[in-house]
């Protein structure tokens, strides 16, 4: 079970840093790119972290999070395309993966 929960959060991490390196690439909201892609680097490097230290991984899997939702968020409102929905399930994969990581 400690492999699906590094391996959810790793790619829960890495997912968001292409998505930004892509937005980045394009020189599209570049700030917001950046903001998106630390966000998924930091979640990431949470979710390898917890083989070896659970808590302090659902603390950097949680901060991650929280940064990749408000880059996420802040590309959405400079498009003028933001869709509610699709944050929020972000938000809440992130909170679980954080309390799955704790919870070990």
């Amino acid at each position: 079970m400690r492999y699906v929960r590094l391996i959810a959060a790793l790619l829960f991490g890495l997912l968001h840093l292409y998505a930004g390196a892509v937005q980045h690439g394009r020189g599209e909201n570049r700030g917001n790119a950046r903001l998106l892609m630390f966000g998924g680097a930091v979640a990431a490097a949470g979710g390898i972290c917890g083989m070896f230290l659970p808590a302090a991984a659902g603390a950097a899997v949680l901060l991650g999070s929280v940064l990749l939702c408000c880059g996420a968020y802040l590309n959405g409102r400079a498009a003028h395309n933001v869709h509610i929905v699709h944050h929020v399930l972000r938000a809440v994969t992130g909170v679980l993966l954080a309390v799955w990581h704790w919870a070990a």
